[in-house]
């Protein structure tokens, strides 16, 4: 309960120069824990596939009394919105899901086809806030199961093999893909977006209390050395520690688990 009404659920948002005027797409909002906060400063529309979510977070925005603020059901492949109105389209731990919706579609051509109504949507220098997991974390290769298809190794796997063991293990193919920095870069250039900045949100995209930039070593090196916390990884986790702390900015760079892709559309 305190996650979904914590005020860093936004952290994320001093990254974009927003106004009370801005209009912001949460797609993919789930319970609304982030579209109800960003609608107490912005103008807000809510979008959610699940009509029991959508009914939810618009009873929710009423509750909460938010003035310009609307929760509509729709898919990422078909948003119900002309092109160029809005300022900021966020995804926050949903695009992964969307190829579930289209079980006999490639996973990444439905993700594909969701930045490109993105795209459309957004106004010229309109930015997208892109959070989810990295398919190399780390973790993952120490056998730290996939967050998704609950998994080993899975994510590391290529994506025929991962298919396969998938149906094997769960009688499901595997439709939840993540990606690496690299490949999730060439998606959204792909769609048309550029200026694309890298970040690591700490200690999750949910409710980060740091944002690194992964393009810079230095502030990688420091947050490594100075603010990483030990406790944060138990268990199986706490190699991932271990090596984090012997491997060099760079590489630490590419095996985070969380990104955080900020996209700009050209003016």
């Amino acid at each position: 309960m305190l996650r979904a009404v914590a005020p860093n659920r936004t952290a994320w948002s001093y990254l974009f120069d927003l106004g009370p005027e801005s209009r912001v797409l949460d797609l993919g909002c789930g319970t609304g824990g982030v579209a109800c906060r960003l609608g107490q400063d912005h103008h807000v529309i809510a979008a959610d596939k699940s009509p029991i979510n959508a009914a939810f977070v618009k009873l929710r925005g009423e509750q909460e009394n938010l003035a310009h603020f609307h929760s509509i059901c729709a898919d990422g492949v078909d948003i119900p919105i002309a092109d160029a109105q809005l300022d900021l389209v966020c995804m926050i731990g949903s695009f992964e899901w969307m190829p579930t919706s289209w079980p006999n579609e490639n996973p990444e051509a439905i993700h594909a086809r969701v930045l490109s109504e993105v795209f459309r949507v957004l106004k010229p220098g309109g930015s997208l806030f892109l959070a989810i997991e990295n398919r190399q974390y780390l973790g993952f290769a120490l056998g730290v199961a996939d967050p998704h298809a609950r998994i080993r190794h899975v994510s590391y796997l290529d994506r025929d093999r991962a298919n396969q063991l998938s149906l094997d293990l769960r009688s499901v193919p595997f439709l939840e893909y993540t990606y690496t920095r690299s490949e999730a870069n060439t998606l959204l250039n792909n769609a048309g977006f550029a200026n694309v900045d890298d970040y690591w949100l700490r200690p999750d995209y949910s409710t980060p209390n740091y944002i690194i930039p992964l393009n810079n070593e230095h502030i990688i090196k420091y947050f490594i050395e100075e603010r990483l916390n030990p406790w944060d990884y138990q268990g199986g986790r706490s190699f991932v520690y271990k090596i984090f702390r012997m491997l060099p900015p760079r590489e630490v760079a590419e095996h985070v688990e969380f990104f955080g892709f900020c996209a700009r559309k050209p003016e």
